[in-house]
């Protein structure tokens, strides 16, 4: 069970239970294997020696959802990738790293409560986007049809294997989840 978050003092909590606590680590985990990708010594010789004028389009579907090209453009595209993919990647990993030990944290619990900070909630929001768009790539949401057909999959009212039936509900718990954080700072901006 994940809960919905609350204002709670100065910030917002929600209660996480062990199970569901477990999911969302090995959930970040996997992403963060996507996104550190792993280099050579060559490569990063290179890389501090050489200006990469152009980088190819990640080839899995979630990272390519996490790194979408940033011009319709091709030739424009892999410029612009090879100018900015190793900060993006930086910086999603370090707000997913911090949104795996919050939920570390509360480890031992259960349920355990995770507690956002005022000033934590618009990274953890976008933490919880990069979930979210990564689910949807391996899922192959790319319309609103697929999501209902997800969410369908996840209800149980779709067949589908076991593996995509559990990526399905992380994907509608995690829609969820944002969505109840994002409606809690929005009440607690206009408390205030």
């Amino acid at each position: 069970m994940i809960g919905g978050f609350e204002a709670w003092g100065d910030g917002y909590r929600a209660e996480v239970d062990a199970e569901d606590n477990r999911l969302l680590q090995q959930l970040v985990r996997e992403i963060l294997v996507l996104l550190d990708e792993p280099c050579d010594l060559t490569s990063f010789v290179r890389a501090a020696t050489d200006l990469e004028d152009s980088r190819a389009e990640p080839r899995d579907p979630a990272l390519t959802n996490l790194l979408p090209p940033m011009s319709d453009d091709p030739p424009e595209a892999a410029e612009l990738r090879a100018l900015t993919e190793d900060f993006l990647r930086s910086e999603k990993s370090a707000r997913l790293r911090r949104l795996s030990l919050a939920l570390q944290a509360t480890e031992g619990a259960n349920p355990g409560c995770v507690l956002v900070g005022r000033g934590e909630a618009w990274s953890w929001l976008a933490a919880l986007n990069d979930l979210r768009l990564a689910l949807a790539g391996e899922l192959g949401i790319r319309s609103d049809s697929d999501a209902e057909r997800v969410r369908e999959t996840a209800q149980g009212l779709v067949s589908g294997d076991a593996r995509r039936r559990v990526a399905s509900v992380m994907y509608v718990a995690v829609t969820w989840w944002q969505d109840s954080l994002l409606r809690a700072v929005r009440e607690g901006t206009r408390a205030h």
